[in-house]
């Protein structure tokens, strides 16, 4: 089944714009999201962080930058009552920002040479990773409880995740692509895995589990690779060698390890059920898995069935 999405109408546009919505998330019945509204063919932005009733679609809020700039502010992360995410003030350098649920800036912590992801927040933390460092902001304040890894600079596509206590970021640099693992109360290391920079150019952190996580490394082909959580090393590699089976997205849901259109099962790297996507567009990727269905969006939105029948 193949669902096309529709656009939605702008207020007062002027000048016909395109919106680029980022990642947008649920919360107590709003939704909240990074907006960006500019030229079809690129250009600048007007950056917006908007909330909409998930009902009706109608505005709550909407903040604005008032700047055009060709940078986005980042996708949003929201908790119990905060929505956390970073404005752009350079062409490296953010300003992570944490608003209320009411749209007010409850505070902002500049950051030099930063990442430009979606930021993990968890047990009252906000991760950073930036050119200076992983830095774990207070939730409340936006201060600094601790910084790790000095001068490293992280992969941009390699989004942080936090599990179970543990914060999983990827380094890229000497020797290549790293995936690293940080304990997120005091950022104390706890292992380290490299990868060559001729083989693997991409490292993408996917999720994890009690036992395993998961990355995917990308060279001509793809592979995921599940590591053990307590050292770092290499417990099963499933390489996916079609290329039109993407495999951007990652899903540890029931039984199965989702990636992108195919499904592992995540005790041996054996590949489940695989499916190629038409080649109509790029940026395919795992968005959801839910109510036995898996949903995938870059040119179209796709979903498959739990068994992986479109």
């Amino acid at each position: 089944m193949v669902i096309r999405a529709s656009t939605p109408e702008i207020e007062d546009p002027g000048e016909p714009l395109i919106p680029d919505v980022d990642s947008p998330a649920v919360l107590d019945g709003t939704v909240y999201a990074s907006v960006g509204f500019g030229p079809y063919d690129g250009g600048t932005y007007d950056a917006a962080l908007i909330a909409v009733d998930a009902n009706t679609g109608k505005r709550r809020w909407r903040f604005d930058t008032d700047d055009a700039s060709s940078l986005r502010m980042a996708p949003v992360t929201v908790t119990d009552d905060t929505i956390v995410t970073s404005i752009p003030r350079g062409y490296n350098d953010r300003t992570v920002t944490a608003f209320t649920t009411d749209g007010e800036i409850r505070w902002q912590t500049p950051i030099d040479d930063m990442f430009s992801g979606a930021l993990p927040v968890t047990d009252g933390r906000v991760y950073v990773p930036s050119a200076a460092g992983v830095q774990a902001l207070d939730l409340e304040t936006g201060e600094t409880v601790w910084t790790a890894l000095p001068r490293v600079k992280f992969d941009p596509a390699a989004t942080p995740i936090v599990s179970d206590g543990t914060l999983f970021v990827a380094e890229e640099g000497e020797p290549g692509v790293t995936l690293i693992a940080l304990d997120a109360a005091t950022g104390a290391e706890y292992w380290r895995t490299a990868y060559a920079p001729d083989t693997y150019p991409n490292l993408r952190i996917g999720s994890a589990d009690e036992k395993q996580v998961y990355i995917h490394v990308n060279g001509i082909d793809a592979d995921v690779i599940a590591l053990d959580r307590t050292d770092g090393s290499e417990r099963w590699r499933a390489h996916v060698e079609q290329r039109d089976v993407p495999t951007d997205g990652f899903a540890r849901v029931g039984e199965l390890l989702y990636a992108g259109a195919s499904a592992i099962d995540p005790t041996d790297g054996t590949i489940v059920w695989e499916r190629q996507l038409p080649v109509t567009g790029y940026g395919w990727r795992l968005s959801a898995v839910t109510g036995g269905q898996a949903y995938l969006s870059g040119a179209e939105l796709v979903v498959f069935s739990g068994t992986g029948h479109p």
